[in-house]
């Protein structure tokens, strides 16, 4: 019963997007909620929605506060010398323009957070999309390749993989780095592949999905001038590192730092209180909408994870496994991880799934961190941005303006691929085996 709800209520919300039939602030409020009616649990939701909303509390705050931030720093011309040194490079070519992404998107997510290589990457590279008429769904499927390609042992799949096998980050990871290796090269493949389907559409004049104009927030900055702005970019370069350290180190939240810096570099960019209030009026529409969104996917994961549905769908998945297949369980988990990101959110996968998929494969004979590699192959590290699961998906396409189903159709087959590629690379370097 719980099984059959959990997989109606998942499958219906992905069909519904992938078709753009709801929107995702509604359907992630009101499907687990008619399927939890029928399910009787309807005396219960409002603590449901409760304990789901505080789940993502911190992670909407963060994210409110980051687009804040790198909305105001960007305003102040923090990005125009990175854009100017990529034109440079890249000049007005759209395969070297994908490649640069690939590349920009690889170097800013080393410090494993998606979130912020997103806000980074898409700030910087958009415009030069734009102004080149060049589809904007290549540039959200290299950087939900990109971050996704680029396992560290600090990533959280990684991270959640430690914690449940009881195992340090390094030894799950020190096998993956040919792996992961392989990814950069299939992702560059990838962005190099695009960049010249671009460069022939753009010379035949076609039209790409542009997005909806104003989804990155670039506004025009309300400072004096040009030689204000060009004396605050080592300040706010300067302000921006840190940031990115403090978090990468641990120090505080990523939502206090967030919400400190956002205050500081409005206060020292633009001390008149009425341009502050511009330039947080500039970048309200994305920040309400990515909060809207993280907190409906907050009550989507509550109701599902407090009714049972998802513990249900995780033991009959773990269950489903043919009887003499045992050995071929991290091959067929790495083949699936990519799709399986559709189904599962991180939490559930990785410490509900995980830890009886391990064990099953630990009784057949099996090391159970191959199992923790072969989901690392997709499960929500190349699959990442294809799920509607993770608050991270909605903030690549609200910021590229492209919707969940435009983005989906058009990763699939490159998610795949660099699944497949990633998954042989593990297969030949002995990561996972059969």
């Amino acid at each position: 019963m719980l099984i059959a709800l959990g997989l109606a209520t998942i499958l219906s919300l992905t069909v519904l997007l992938l078709m753009d039939r709801i929107s995702a602030v509604a359907g992630l409020i009101l499907i687990p909620t008619v399927f939890a009616i029928l399910g009787g649990f309807g005396p219960e939701l409002g603590k449901m929605y409760v304990a789901g909303v505080k789940t993502v509390a911190s992670t909407a705050a963060t994210f409110v506060f980051a687009i804040l931030y790198f909305g105001v720093v960007t305003d102040a011309g923090l990005l125009r010398p990175v854009i100017r040194a990529i034109v440079r490079r890249v000049g007005a070519c759209p395969l070297r323009i994908a490649v640069g992404t690939a590349v920009l998107c690889v170097l800013v997510h080393l410090d494993g957070a998606a979130a912020v290589c997103f806000l980074v990457t898409v700030n910087a590279m958009m415009p030069l999309y734009d102004k080149l008429g060049m589809d904007r769904r290549v540039l959200a499927c290299i950087c939900g390749l990109g971050a996704g390609i680029n396992i560290l042992p600090w990533v959280a799949p990684v991270l959640r993989s430690s914690a449940v096998l009881h195992m340090t980050p390094m030894e799950i990871f020190r096998p993956l780095i040919v792996p992961a290796v392989v990814g950069v090269l299939y992702l560059l493949a990838v962005a190099a592949y695009l960049g010249a389907k671009e460069r022939r559409r753009v010379a035949a004049g076609a039209v790409g999905t542009a997005g909806e104009a104003g989804e990155c927030g670039h506004a025009e900055a309300v400072a004096d001038d040009d030689g204000q702005l060009a004396r605050l970019f080592w300040f706010n370069a300067v302000v921006t590192l840190v940031i990115l350290a403090v978090i990468i180190w641990g120090v505080y939240q990523p939502m206090v730092v967030f919400m400190a810096g956002t205050a500081i570099v409005l206060i020292v960019n633009y001390p008149r209180p009425r341009d502050q209030m511009e330039r947080l009026n500039a970048h309200a529409k994305a920040a309400l909408m990515m909060a809207a969104i993280l907190l409906a996917s907050g009550v989507f994961a509550g109701v599902l994870h407090e009714t049972g549905m998802l513990k249900a769908i995780a033991e009959g998945a773990a269950h489903a496994f043919p009887q003499g297949s045992g050995r071929f369980i991290p091959l067929i988990i790495a083949l699936l991880s990519a799709p399986m990101s559709v189904l599962f959110d991180p939490d559930s996968y990785y410490f509900g799934v995980l830890p009886i998929l391990s064990q099953m494969y630990a009784s057949l004979g099996g090391e159970p961190v191959e199992v923790a590699r072969a989901s690392l192959m997709g499960l929500h590290t190349v699959g990442a941005t294809l799920s509607p699961n993770t608050p991270v998906t909605f903030l690549l396409i609200g910021m590229t303006g492209i919707t969940l189903g435009q983005h989906q159709r058009y990763l699939w087959k490159y998610a795949l691929g660099g699944s497949f590629a990633m998954t042989a690379a593990a297969l030949l370097c002995g990561a996972i085996g059969i």
